[in-house]
């Protein structure tokens, strides 16, 4: 996917991988459907020529978090939302994926990743103790 300059937060254009197969055939799903080629994949809810106003999207975007929440009984995805999802991701490919990448994967620079998404707290002994809690 490609994030335009235009809709970039750090106003620069870059290329940007679906992680998961499924948001790919979804994404392609999405294409191949629209009515016209000046549709865009996800645009507009009334109109999938207009891009989305981005207030709006915003705040769709925050009732669905909400109700993932709740639906999921995952507190935490009341306020935080996508920074966990960057924090997360961040951490993981952190042995795996040069910093620069991770950072403009993420639309940050460097020391704003490092700061603010990267999160080398090691957890291994509660997951071992959770993962033991749960056999018995």
């Amino acid at each position: 996917m490609v994030v335009t300059e235009d809709i970039s937060k750090t106003h620069r254009e870059r290329r940007v991988p679906a992680l998961d197969d499924r948001v790919t055939e979804r994404l392609l799903i999405r294409q191949n459907a629209a009515l016209s080629q000046a549709a865009y994949v996800i645009g507009s809810p009334a109109d999938a020529t207009s891009v989305w106003d981005r207030r709006n999207c915003t705040s769709a975007v925050a009732e669905l978090y909400i109700e993932l929440a709740q639906a999921l009984d995952i507190t935490l995805l009341i306020t935080i939302r996508t920074h966990v999802w960057r924090a997360t991701l961040n951490s993981l490919l952190l042995n795996q994926v040069p910093e620069v990448i991770r950072a403009a994967f993420f639309g940050h620079d460097a020391a704003v990743n490092r700061a603010s998404y990267t999160d080398l707290t090691d957890t291994s002994s509660m997951v071992a103790a959770a993962r033991r809690l749960r056999a018995v």
